[in-house]
């Protein structure tokens, strides 16, 4: 699955059907892959706002990693290690399911306090992938301090529906 970087579109009615102009841009790929397969997706935009958003899930990262949290359907995410710096905190983790880039996204931690750090907080940075061959990922958070009482906090959720038989394989060379 390549990340999305930025994207806009526009759309046009006429006579009762709906044209759509698409522009993305991705991350590079790594590597020389055989094939791009493109996989329509279903995104139910209006069920999708009214459904409420599912309860925090949260684990506490004082004992001994890695630790896996459940995303739902979606897959899960494995903290793996994490770095106490003096200027910053440094989770890594890897995340196993249908939509890596989104449940990346959706990690942020906890202090003993109850206080939550997450991409509003200032000094909290986009994840950073670190492996081409597994969804690897690196966090940056606000320095804590070592040994402090953290946890990662998630939600869970169902993850794309991919729509198998509108699926395109193009052969790359290379």
């Amino acid at each position: 699955m390549l990340q999305n970087f930025s994207g806009y579109g526009t759309s046009d009615s006429n006579n009762g059907f709906e044209t759509m102009q698409v522009s993305t841009s991705f991350a590079p790929v790594w590597g020389k892959p055989k094939y791009l397969v493109l996989r329509p997706v279903i995104h139910k935009w209006g069920e999708d706002q009214k459904q409420p958003p599912s309860p925090d899930v949260v684990t506490e990262l004082t004992g001994k990693l890695p630790v896996t949290i459940n995303q739902g359907r979606v897959g899960s995410l494995t903290v793996t290690k994490v770095e106490y710096l003096p200027d910053k905190t440094l989770v890594h983790y890897e995340v196993e399911g249908s939509d890596p880039y989104n449940q990346s996204w959706l990690l942020w931690l906890r202090d003993g306090q109850g206080r939550d750090y997450n991409i509003n907080t200032p000094g909290t940075a986009n994840p950073k992938r670190e492996s081409e061959d597994r969804y690897a990922f690196v966090r940056e958070f606000p320095a804590c301090e070592n040994g402090e009482k953290l946890k990662a906090v998630t939600k869970q959720f169902d993850g794309p529906a991919f729509l198998k038989e509108l699926e395109i394989r193009i052969p790359l060379k290379w």
